[in-house]
């Protein structure tokens, strides 16, 4: 299953993310680029590693298939793992490569979406983590 840790880990990397982006939406620092992507960096890796983790073979998604069959909300989250992937890097090229490109606010909003998507992401596996248990050991007070 996935561990409480590696939730912990996530929202520990998405909160340091916010914290980031209230501080840009504050004070608009010159080197606004760094900081973003300081911020940025440790979310993408949480978020690589929570995929891999969750997608290998007789990982928490394959575990969920076998003990709650193969519900929507498991082929869900894996199409949500292609989509943060997908974001996060995407953000990170824009902010690392495309220079003239990418703008402050810009950078600022898609690091929200991503921010709001992981929450959403997380919650919702909590959800499906919740209803194996239920199933495998009986209705929880």
């Amino acid at each position: 299953m996935i561990a409480t840790g590696e939730h912990e880990r996530i929202l520990r990397a998405v909160e340091a993310l916010e914290d980031g982006l209230r501080y840009l939406a504050s004070r608009r620092p010159r080197p606004w680029r760094q900081r973003l992507l300081r911020d940025l960096r440790p979310v993408d890796e949480c978020l690589r590693e929570h995929c891999a983790a969750a997608e290998r073979r007789g990982g928490a998604l394959a575990d969920l298939e076998v003990v709650i069959g193969r519900l929507h909300e498991v082929t869900a989250a894996r199409q949500e793992h292609d989509e943060l992937m997908a974001l996060a890097a995407g953000l990170l090229a824009e902010i690392e490569y495309r220079r003239g490109a990418a703008r402050l606010a810009e950078g600022r909003v898609r690091g929200a979406r991503l921010a709001e998507a992981l929450r959403r992401h997380l919650l919702a596996e909590v959800d499906l983590i919740q209803v194996r248990y239920t199933l495998d050991v009986g209705v929880v007070d």
